[in-house]
């Protein structure tokens, strides 16, 4: 589940070719969500691109294939003052003109905001100081950060953000459809992942492991049915090259009878060339 929420920090530092940001904060936001600032940063920080309006995949607001390319890369991120919070490089005009006049948008003051990409490891709703419900995300890894403009409409923002919150309490409770992620549920997966492999994974991993695990079913039972299929075929193949291989020495057996003075190799070429026929 890939979610994206927006932070407006932004201070340009004394290169254009550079800005340091707070990606994200644990501020409660005005639509009663709370990013509890805990990361997993090992996968970002191998890879940490930096993409214009979370543009990964082609396509997302239009334009062409190549929006789709990194406009940056992040540096020194980290977790600091209950902020996520890193430093942008802009990549060259030769690079990706885009990146150039992303850059000087900033320097200009025209954006100020940046928008962190992330898969929740844990989703749960808590009451705040005021009764008011919170949900909560956290144990984050993040995927990528973007530089953007402004958000979407937004009455289709509060929208998808109210039928966002009814999924999470939803899968909070039961899972999505089908699938149980009580807590008992969880403590089973763990158990089995560690009696199986002698390591401990994390209560989300097991989790992502529930909901995959119907997927898992059925790619093992396909390649199952592919490998007994191609038995199958293997096994008949050998008959066939047995059937022909016996029928061949029984017409070189007739061919002699037929043909006492003839020597076997003699009697095997005219079977092979259908003299024996």
């Amino acid at each position: 589940m890939m979610i994206h929420r927006s932070s407006s920090v932004v201070r340009s530092s004394s290169s254009t070719r550079t800005i340091d940001v707070i990606a994200s904060t644990d501020a409660i936001d005005s639509y009663g969500e709370k990013i509890v600032q805990r990361w997993r940063l090992e996968r970002y920080r191998a890879n940490p691109v930096v993409l214009w309006n979370h543009n990964a995949s082609g396509g997302l607001f239009g334009g062409d294939a190549a929006d789709t390319l990194p406009i940056g890369r992040a540096e020194d991120i980290r977790v600091e003052d209950k902020a996520l919070r890193c430093r942008i490089v802009f990549v060259s005009a030769d690079a990706n003109p885009m990146a150039e006049k992303v850059a000087k948008l900033y320097a200009e003051g025209a954006l100020n905001s940046v928008s962190v990409g992330f898969s929740p490891g844990d989703v749960r709703v808590e009451k705040s100081g005021n009764g008011s419900e919170v949900v909560v995300l956290d144990d984050n890894e993040l995927f990528e950060i973007s530089c953007v403009a402004i958000p979407a409409n937004p009455e289709a923002v509060v929208e998808q953000r109210r039928k966002s919150i009814a999924s999470l309490r939803s899968q909070v409770r039961t899972g999505p459809v089908g699938i149980d992620l009580s807590e008992s549920a969880v403590d089973a997966k763990l158990a089995e992942v560690f009696g199986r492999t002698g390591k401990p994974i994390s209560r989300s991993d097991a989790m992502t492991l529930i909901v995959a695990q119907p997927q898992i079913d059925a790619r093992e039972a396909a390649a199952i049915a592919a490998f007994a299929e191609s038995r199958r075929k293997a096994v008949a193949a050998q008959k066939e090259e047995r059937a022909r291989e016996l029928a061949f020495d029984t017409r070189v057996a007739d061919f002699m009878r037929t043909n006492p003075n003839v020597a076997k190799s003699t009697a095997m070429y005219e079977v092979a060339r259908g003299g024996g026929k």
